[in-house]
């Protein structure tokens, strides 16, 4: 139990942060136990998060996590932030409209020690100065396969970089699953996913021992109903990474959440049969798989109001996560970008009374014309639109 309370190198995977049920609709024993077979499971989502409507990705682990919607934070967004400060302005980033996620960035930070050593990267700098050739430079050097993302090369922009990636192997792969996910709004869904069927033989032995029950509570009205709460490492030998899933209320930010959780674990005095997990016991867990894009746009276009950085605007603060978690364990990578430059961004979006004119170019007088006052005659969107005709 001690080093469960020490820094994890992989902070947290929530589980059901929102209370969530299990129901186990179907087992099949893998024909793929043998190394060489296994295939990952099919992408949930690829693109850009504007895409994803029930989903959000925070800067930092103490910002407000909204009810309802999956909530992600990966520390590589942190580390770039970090590197700008240190390298380039030399102190806690002032934005002129954004300041409650600047303080929040400045008084987090990413700390090696939390850290998986060869697998991250981080710097910052003026791309007079060389940054970009050095970032290129370092990044195919340690980790040639990775493909960056656009740097800019203007003399007055600054930029900042950071990458990294950790994972988890399972001593012994899991079985395939399917189940039904039911959301803290009580909607079911049938995902796939892997886990341990009840059972008595040498693998399953396997998988129960590799199991670390770290802790559970029990449902205070009838203890032969399913357990309300429960936190388990899926793999206790997994070194240097280790990975838990925790079923526990959700709170208003994941630090809270977690903070909640490491308590829970610290406190717990489940006896030695509560911690272990027994060969006849059953786990399910969904499989997660996904590539994200995620631009900060509450960062973007910020004018930073540091001491000689008053030209200097927020161009771009883009986050790319790449997360897996299946029967054969746990694959994080992600890297970030942070530029800024002189150039004035200019946003132009009409939402507001606005003029539209047709004419042939040339001309003069207009053959169509529209003073647009109101949504009357706009396209909805969202769920109204779907029921109207």
């Amino acid at each position: 139990m001690k080093p469960l309370i020490a820094k994890m190198m992989m902070r947290l995977l929530l589980a059901g942060m929102a209370v969530a049920g299990i129901y186990l609709a179907g087992c099949k024993e893998r024909s793929d136990y043998q190394e060489g077979n296994y295939e990952p499971p099919a992408l949930a989502y690829q693109g850009e998060t504007t895409g994803l409507e029930r989903t959000m990705i925070v800067p930092t682990l103490d910002s407000p996590a909204e009810k309802g919607k999956n909530v992600i934070w990966c520390g590589s967004f942190q580390m770039a932030w970090d590197q700008m400060v240190k390298e380039v302005i030399r102190g806690p980033i002032q934005l002129s409209a954004a300041q409650e996620v600047a303080s929040r960035l400045n008084q987090n930070r990413m700390d090696e020690t939390d850290l998986i050593p060869g697998g991250y990267y981080a710097a910052a700098g003026k791309a007079e100065d060389g940054i970009i050739k050095k970032i290129h430079t370092d990044m195919a050097a340690k980790f040639p396969d990775v493909e960056l993302p656009p740097l800019p090369g203007d003399p007055g922009d600054l930029v900042a970089y950071a990458y990294l990636t950790a994972a988890v192997k399972f001593t012994t792969s899991y079985f395939d699953h399917e189940g039904s996910f039911t959301d803290g709004e009580n909607r079911k869904t049938l995902v796939s996913g892997f886990g341990l069927f009840q059972g008595h033989n040498s693998v399953n032995d396997k998988l129960a021992e590799q199991i670390e029950i770290l802790y559970t509570l029990k449902n205070m009205n009838n203890d032969s109903e399913p357990l309300s709460e429960f936190a388990l490492d899926l793999c206790r030998t997994s070194s240097p990474c280790q990975i838990i899933v925790a079923c526990i209320p959700r709170q208003d930010s994941l630090q809270q959440t977690i903070n909640s959780l490491w308590d829970k674990i610290k406190n717990w005095n489940g006896t030695d049969y509560e911690r272990k997990f027994d060969s006849i016991d059953t786990l399910f867990v969904p499989d997660v798989n996904y590539k994200l894009t995620h631009h900060f746009w509450e960062i973007i276009g910020n004018h930073i109001l540091n001491q000689k950085c008053e030209e200097i605007f927020i161009a771009e603060a883009l986050q790319r996560i790449q997360f897996r978690l299946d029967k054969s364990g746990a694959l994080v990578v992600s890297d970030a970008v942070i530029t800024a430059c002189e150039a004035i961004p200019r946003i132009y979006i009409f939402d507001k009374p606005f003029l539209i004119i047709m004419r042939k170019r040339g001309a003069e007088k207009p053959f169509f014309v529209m003073w647009v006052d109101n949504a009357e005659l706009l396209c909805k969107s969202g769920p109204a639109a779907a029921g109207e005709k």
